[in-house]
């Protein structure tokens, strides 16, 4: 059964991980090709766009984003195990040190499965993107409102914006996946009945 809950959790983990990424690898599969109507020439630079993600504060979004959703996903899992052990119990509960090295393995895995794609490398494929949709003109108009007040007004709520919604969106995401959880840890609990029944 503790076996049966660990994949369980780690099947729960690769969903909430991989979601983005299937999202990606659809539209990448789906959608049309990139927009090359904007001649090379008058396609936005690369260091235009060094100067417009760095007036975003691009890459610290993100990294503070990344940090966010490794931290709330660890949160999840947590509280997710928890509950399985509640409900369908695992037998011998483990040691506060036990606890402690499994919370250790498993924040190690968070750290290393969000930086599968690490920001850097986020940020050049964006500006690849980025060139298919904008001229050099339209950098500097978008560069303009970013250092406008209004602009540096967005930027500065920005952080507070995702730590209020971040929470928000990792509630609904562990309320709506408990059923699913549910409903996997009887599938699974049922399959192995059926193992032990044919021996």
């Amino acid at each position: 059964m503790k076996k049966m809950i660990c994949t369980s959790l780690i099947l729960g983990v690769g969903l909430v991980l991989a979601a983005p990424a299937a999202g990606a690898q659809e539209q990448k599969m789906t959608a049309p090709a990139p927009n090359t109507a904007i001649p090379v020439g008058q396609q936005a630079t690369s260091e235009q766009l060094d100067q417009l993600f760095e007036a975003m504060h691009l890459r610290e979004q993100m990294e503070s984003t990344v940090n966010m959703m490794s931290d709330a996903v660890q949160k999840q899992i947590q509280a997710q195990e928890k509950d399985m052990q509640e409900k369908w119990g695992t037998g011998k509960k483990l040691t506060p040190e036990q606890q402690a090295k499994q919370d250790q393995v498993m924040q190690s895995f968070m750290q290393k499965a969000f930086q599968i794609y690490p920001v850097e490398e986020m940020i050049g494929d964006m500006k690849t993107v980025y060139q298919h949709h904008f001229t050099s003109d339209d950098v500097y108009g978008i560069l303009a409102f970013y250092r406008s007040p209004a602009g540096q007004h967005l930027l500065e709520q920005q952080p507070s914006i995702m730590k209020e919604y971040m929470p928000m969106v990792m509630g609904r995401i562990q309320e709506r996946s408990k059923k699913l959880n549910d409903d996997l840890v009887k599938q699974m609990s049922a399959l192995e009945e059926e193992k032990k029944n044919e021996k």
